[in-house]
């Protein structure tokens, strides 16, 4: 049986999206409007009490706890947004 594809315009490709895009909101709200989100969170300035805030914030946004030090240890934004998909889909 061939596997369903998503559609780029389904609701869960919507919410994933929306997803994204707020990860991004709180990666740059907690390390400020320069921050680059092809580095690091250490490289951007963050630091261990950062990373404890914007895992706070992760949770209020997904109801998931996201370990502080996986938002030390990514590598750049994309990662810290797949590492949060991660979580949330066990």
């Amino acid at each position: 049986m061939p596997e369903e594809r998503t559609s780029v315009d389904s609701p869960e490709v919507s919410a994933e999206q929306d997803l994204s895009q707020r990860i991004l909101g709180l990666w740059y709200e907690s390390l400020g409007p320069d921050a680059d989100i092809s580095q690091g969170f250490i490289e951007n300035g963050g630091d261990s009490f950062k990373a404890v805030l914007l895992a706070h914030q992760l949770f209020e946004l997904t109801g998931e706890e996201i370990d502080y030090l996986d938002i030390l240890e990514a590598p750049d934004a994309a990662a810290l947004q797949g590492a949060v998909r991660a979580v949330r889909h066990g």
